[in-house]
């Protein structure tokens, strides 16, 4: 352990005071044995109070012996009620993974310590969390009489692998336009996640004891006094802010002094910390390094008691997060430079959708305009084709007029001037005129047709046929008989080829014949 200066009383693990340093003139040095003592205390404080480390002393059998406060705390057994048994049954009650017991027989057989492994634990309230966790063996007179198992919680860890894979997701499906973008970083989040893993999992690695273990941490690792002095500070303190541990334990103002200054006021609260005897601390802040370098720290401090339950301090764990924060501010823009070009994608897209619109709406306007325009050229032809209709049938009644005028009327009075005798001699005048009335008559349609066939006794039939009238009442109205009538109606049918019986007369005449 190093002193803050020479000769100054500081607050053992035992309660006694004691000198760092020369002891002074007036009193005696202290013997290698109370020495060793005292170092023994501190590690056995420094075994129980390691913030986020547990350890667990276990028999060759794999049976509890023994096992430091943060276990306890972490997974809730009773020191007492839990001695005896074995570790693989407290931590898995659904059933023991092979590896660990593989990792701890090979522990056991070789005497060497086991890899790092990642196991889902079950604390006394059947919480299920991460650990990451070694065995190490430890001899006596050349002969293995136990192991410590060493586990870090590796919970948030596990859980913040998963958010990030998440949101890689969300992002992939989001932005399909930017996936080499979005593949890029990943691949460097993954990196740095990678990294982190390997990190953690060399901090991990202890040696065969504790003492080693707490000098060969990864991390920055310092135990500050409530007097603000600091009783230990670990060698990485140099890999990470460039200064050796003796110049921390030397001027111990030195931590606050490296904060940078946008940090002051995280730098003052980390200043105070080991005045604080409760609770766990943990925040992030930025150092400037001996080379001027800025680092990023994620800090962690917990209150250490002594064995008489005093307050003796905080133990501080100070871990350099410098690429996982530039990772996440990368993340961070470019997430920003993404919402960025979805705005003005959207912004764009909104204009295009305005534009379309007002062409949809001009449409919309021309469709109406050729809609009126079409039901104007409907009325107008409907109001033709009605005009059409009734000039047709004007036309029909015209000719069908023309057509029986010629035959029951002018024909007639013809063959009878035909027949008197003072115009003999215009008989052959009145044949020619015979010729060209009966020609216009035949070629006045199907009413003309019908006009043209028939005699005139045989068109006054057909035209009280037409009318409804039956046989008698035809007879009656020419002063006939019933008989001559139906001679008439056979010889108009024969006239006019009406040879199927199931034709009606009457309805033939009324649909070709128009008076």
């Amino acid at each position: 352990m190093q002193s803050k200066t020479k000769g100054s009383p500081m607050n053992t693990v035992d309660g006694t005071d004691a000198y760092d340093g020369a002891p002074p003139d007036d009193s005696p040095a202290e013997s290698p044995v109370q020495a060793l003592r005292h170092d023994f205390k501190r590690l056995s404080v420094l075994f129980q109070q390691i913030p986020q480390v547990s350890i667990q002393v276990l028999n060759p059998k794999g049976c509890v012996m023994q096992w430091n406060q943060t276990a306890a705390h972490f997974y809730g057994y009773d020191l007492a009620a839990s001695t005896g048994k074995p570790l693989s049954n407290l931590l898995f009650p659904s059933g023991v993974p092979e590896e660990f017991q593989q990792s701890f027989s090979r522990a056991l057989r070789t005497g060497e310590k086991s890899a790092l492994h990642q196991w889902l634990v079950t604390t006394v309230k059947g919480e299920h969390r991460w650990v990451t966790a070694s065995f190490i063996p430890y001899t006596e007179k050349g002969r293995i009489t136990g192991m410590f198992c060493i586990q870090m919680d590796a919970t948030k860890s596990r859980q913040a692998e998963e958010i990030l894979l998440r949101f890689s997701h969300e992002l992939e499906i989001r932005i399909q336009q930017r996936t080499k973008e979005l593949t890029w970083v990943t691949q460097q989040l993954q990196g740095e996640i990678d990294q982190k893993r390997r990190a953690q999992e060399a901090l991990k690695q202890s040696e065969e004891n504790f003492r080693l273990f707490a000098q060969h941490s990864h991390n920055w690792e310092y135990w500050i006094a409530p007097d603000g002095s600091l009783v230990y500070v670990s060698p990485s303190c140099e890999r990470i802010s460039g200064y050796p541990p003796s110049a921390f334990t030397e001027e111990p103002a030195l931590l606050r002094r490296i904060v940078h200054p946008l940090d002051n006021m995280t730098g003052d609260a980390m200043a105070e910390a080991h005045l604080n005897p409760e609770g766990l601390l943990t925040f992030e802040f930025r150092i400037l390094t001996r080379n001027g370098d800025v680092r990023w720290l994620g800090h962690t401090s917990a209150p250490v008691i002594g064995e008489n339950g005093g307050y003796i301090g905080r133990r501080v764990n100070n871990r350099d997060i410098t690429r996982r924060r530039m990772a996440q501010e990368e993340l961070e823009r470019i997430h920003a430079q993404l919402e960025e070009r979805v705005a003005e994608r959207t912004r764009a897209l909104e204009d295009t959708t305005a534009a379309l619109r007002r062409k949809q709406q001009k449409l919309i306007d021309s469709q109406a305009s050729l809609g009126t325009l079409n039901r104007e050229l409907l009325e107008t032809n409907k109001a033709v084709s009605v005009l059409a209709r009734t000039m047709e049938k004007k036309k029909e009644a015209a000719i069908a007029h023309i057509g029986m005028t010629v035959t029951s009327k002018i024909l007639p009075l013809i063959s009878n001037l035909r027949k008197e005798k003072l115009l003999v001699r215009h008989r052959a005048e009145f044949d020619v005129l015979c010729a060209y009335l009966n020609d216009i008559a035949g070629n006045l349609g199907e009413s003309g047709r019908i006009l043209h066939c028939l005699s005139a006794t045989e068109m006054r039939v057909a035209s009280m046929i037409r009318k409804g009238l039956k046989t008698n009442e035809i007879a009656g109205a020419l002063n006939i008989s019933p008989l001559t009538v139906k001679t008439h109606r056979k010889n108009i049918r024969k006239k006019l080829n009406l040879s199927n019986e199931q034709v009606n007369l009457a309805s033939y005449l009324r649909a070709n014949l128009t008076e």
